[in-house]
C-alpha cells in the first residue's frame, strides 16, 4: 500500500496505482475506499474520452460491479 499511495502523491491520475490500489483495498476488505479509487479512476480525462476502449475502464467497472453486486456497471 505504501508504494502506492507513494507512486498516487507523486501522480493523482496514475491509472494502474488506482486500479492496483483499489483491488488492494478490496482484499483487505476496505470496501469504500476501493469504491472512492474506482470512481476515482473512471472520472479521470482520459478514462470519460476512451472509456469503451480502455483496459483500466473495463476493469475498473467490472470490479464495482463486484463490489456493489451490480451488473449494469460492466456495460456503462
Amino acid at each position: 500500500e505504501t508504494h502506492l499511495n507513494a507512486a498516487l502523491a507523486a501522480d493523482p491520475q496514475d491509472m494502474a496505482a488506482l486500479v492496483n490500489r483499489g483491488e488492494l483495498y478490496m482484499r483487505l476488505g476496505q470496501r469504500d475506499l476501493a469504491i472512492t479509487d474506482f470512481l476515482t479512476l473512471l472520472d479521470l480525462p482520459q478514462i470519460r474520452a476512451n472509456a469503451d476502449s480502455s483496459q483500466y475502464a473495463v476493469r475498473t467497472r467490472a470490479l464495482l460491479s463486484i463490489l456493489t453486486q451490480d451488473a449494469a456497471l460492466i456495460g456503462e
